[in-house]
């Protein structure tokens, strides 16, 4: 809570020149990249089960 309203009077509630803008497509994946952490999800859990004893 303090950390906003320092914020809100540092800057009159404008967003910092300096700041990095987040935007939706900083978290857009390709479908590649979708199928090979599923693979390494599924190996994981494979080995998982193999060793859980």
């Amino acid at each position: 809570v303090v950390i906003i309203i320092v914020s809100l009077i540092q800057h009159k509630g404008k967003d910092d020149e300096k700041a990095i803008e987040i935007t939706k497509e900083l978290f857009k994946t390709s479908p590649l990249f979708n199928i090979g952490s599923f693979a390494v999800m599924l190996v994981l859990v494979a080995l998982y089960a193999v060793f859980w004893k």
